[in-house]
């Protein structure tokens, strides 16, 4: 809903699929996560979200950042690659 998670079970459940050993086969509690957010995430949203990647999959760390600061750092990264090549 307006681009914020609305169902927590679902998202859980797409998480625990793409973690599996169906898919990516990575343990969460060896791994950082990183993931986009929308610009101004509300609190409430944060902290569930805290909940789920630590205490329920049990990442070691993660970093939320939004989409477009992302995209930039992204295109920073692949400007100095080619500069440097």
């Amino acid at each position: 809903e307006r681009g914020c998670l609305v169902n927590w079970d679902t998202q859980a459940e797409v998480w625990s699929r793409a973690l599996g050993a169906d898919v990516l086969a990575v343990n969460p509690a060896d791994c950082s996560l990183l993931l986009s957010e929308i610009p101004m995430c509300p609190t409430s949203i944060q902290d569930t979200l805290d909940e789920m990647v630590f205490e329920h999959f049990g990442f070691h760390s993660y970093c939320t950042r939004p989409a477009p600061a992302l995209a930039a750092l992204s295109i920073a990264a692949q400007q100095a690659k080619q500069q440097a090549a």
